[in-house]
């Protein structure tokens, strides 16, 4: 069996009027990003195959950005960090 390697499955949501509600998309092996936007919420999306995450991007210093900051410092030998 070939495994996809590549990012495939775009999908873009959008309201009536064109306004992106999501978009969402897999990559590599088996992972998913999802990014979506309701009752003025951002939530963020990122798994392996059904397995993963849910978090709220919406506000600064809010909880997606506290996972950043803590996966930088904990996980810097194993990721490559950008400024």
């Amino acid at each position: 069996m070939k495994v996809m390697k590549n990012i495939r499955n775009l999908k873009i949501n959008q309201d009536s009027d064109g306004k992106v509600l999501g978009i969402s998309f897999a990559f590599g092996p088996h992972y998913f990003l999802e990014v979506s936007s309701a009752h003025e919420r951002v939530k963020l999306k990122l798994g392996a195959t059904h397995h993963g995450f849910e978090i709220d991007g919406t506000d600064i210093g809010g909880d997606l950005e506290e996972l950043i900051w803590d996966i930088r410092s904990s996980q810097k030998e194993k990721i490559k960090l950008i400024d």
